[in-house]
Parts: structure tokens; C-alpha cells; sequence
């Protein structure tokens, strides 16, 4: 509907569920602004998607849903993206200490799990599925 506001599609159409539809839209909104992040450091950067995956042992793609919004980076990924950047991320959450990655360290008093150096890769028996977001790159867990 051109020239329809959401205000008015809202009025119009009222979600049958109004907690599931703020949770989904606050949802919505931190994919947004994580997309914005990752695309506004690996640019600043001056990085091809393909390159910056290659920095961070990832692949293009998984980049690419990043910076679309349709996923969200964990912890250990924003240090990656840190570390391949040069850009320093900061994780601030009110009452609660900061944590902030530069080049994947925590510069907090706090021990941060995404800038410890991971163990090297290694053969996994059956019963293993391949990690979607390293796939190619031989990272492997054992199915939870």
C-alpha cells in the first residue's frame, strides 16, 4: 500500500498477539543495527565480503547474512570481526560491566572466552555435524 504509514497498518491490522509482536519487532531491530555494524566496519576496512570472511576463517556468505540481517554474529564472530578490522567493538549493557573487544581481546577486568586462541582442529568420530557458518573451513562439533 504506497503511502501507507506502519502507524496506520498498525491501527488497521492490530497484532493478534502484542508481546510476541514487540518481542518479534526488537528482534527485528537488533538484526537491523548488527547489519549496519558489520557492514559499516568491513567497509570501513576497505574489505570485500569475500575478504573479510577469509580474515575471519568464515565464509562469504556467512558475511553476507550478517550484513542482511538475517543473522545474528555471536560474540566469538564480533571478535573476529575485531581482529580482521582493526575496529574496536564495545558491549555495554547498563548496571553490568563493559566488555570490550579490540583485535578480539577483552580490554575489561572480566575473562572474555572470544580472545582465547582456539584449540587446533582435530579428526571428530561419527555422530558430528558441520558448523553452517564455517562450513569449508573444517570446524566440526559434536551434535548436542
Amino acid at each position: 500500500m504506497p503511502g501507507t504509514t506502519l502507524e496506520e497498518l498498525q491501527a488497521r491490522y492490530p497484532p493478534a498477539d502484542q508481546e510476541e509482536y514487540d518481542r518479534a519487532r526488537q528482534a527485528a531491530e537488533l538484526a537491523g543495527a548488527m547489519a549496519e555494524l558489520v557492514y559499516a566496519m568491513r567497509t570501513r576496512a576497505k574489505l570485500t565480503q569475500t575478504e573479510l570472511a577469509r580474515l575471519m576463517g568464515t565464509t562469504q556468505s556467512s558475511i553476507a547474512r550478517m550484513e542482511g540481517g538475517g543473522s545474528l554474529p555471536t560474540i566469538d564472530m564480533l571478535a573476529r570481526l575485531a581482529r580482521a578490522t582493526g575496529v574496536r567493538v564495545r558491549i555495554e549493557a547498563p548496571g553490568v560491566a563493559d566488555i570490550e573487544i579490540l583485535a578480539g581481546r577483552s580490554r575489561s577486568g572480566a575473562a572474555s572466552r572470544s580472545s582465547r586462541r582456539q584449540p587446533p582442529k582435530r579428526r571428530i568420530p561419527a555422530g558430528v555435524v558441520r558448523d553452517r557458518d564455517r562450513a569449508g573451513a573444517g570446524s566440526e562439533r559434536k551434535r548436542a
